[in-house]
Formats: structure tokens, C-alpha cells, sequence
């Protein structure tokens, strides 16, 4: 994977390309994942595609502090369910890199 150029926009919008030059989008959204505690969720886009979610993992303990780890879905368009979900990751990259090789999109 490589990075493309910065754009405007910080950290919402995180710009990558596969080893074949296929653009990989992560934005940063509140999404479903949010929902399960999650303080951190971005959607991947690979190719202008949907494929799925990466998010952290991290508890809530009343305060700022908790253990982080990240987490990742295979989820596209119309479904009701997640297709894979893997967990335990150390990094968002780890995350990522294991969604695109669930999805066949890596």
C-alpha cells in the first residue's frame, strides 16, 4: 500500500493506493460502528467501491483513557450483515490491511 498526496481535511479523510494503484479511501465518520462503543470509525472505499468499516475497539471507562485496538468489517451496499469482521488489531493499518485481503480487494 502506498500514500497518496496529503489533501485538506486532516485526519477525516485518509488517502491510500493498493500495490496496483487502486485508490483505497478511509473517511472518518460516526457510522454504525459507533453504536458499539466505538470512539473512532472510517469507511473504506476501494476503487470508488464500499467495502466496509475499520474501528477502534476502545472501552468505554468514564474517562479518555482505555486500551486501544482496532477492529474491521467487511460490509458492502444492501447488506444486513457483515460478510467478515476480524478483530484485535494493533494498528487502524493492520485493520485495514486485513479488511482488503477478507474483501479480495488488497
Amino acid at each position: 500500500m502506498t500514500a497518496c498526496p496529503p489533501r485538506p481535511g486532516g485526519a477525516r479523510r485518509v488517502e491510500l493506493a493498493t500495490d496496483d494503484g487502486r485508490p483505497v479511501v478511509l473517511e472518518r465518520s460516526g457510522g454504525p460502528a459507533m453504536a458499539s462503543g466505538s470512539r473512532v470509525a472510517y469507511m473504506v472505499n476501494v476503487d470508488g467501491r464500499w467495502v466496509g468499516w475499520v474501528f477502534d475497539e476502545r472501552p468505554w471507562l468514564g474517562h479518555r483513557h482505555g486500551a486501544r485496538s482496532w477492529s474491521a468489517a467487511w460490509r458492502e451496499h444492501d447488506d444486513t450483515a457483515a460478510r467478515w469482521r476480524g478483530e484485535g488489531y494493533g494498528t487502524r493499518a493492520a485493520a485495514l490491511a486485513a479488511l482488503l485481503d477478507a474483501s479480495g480487494t488488497a
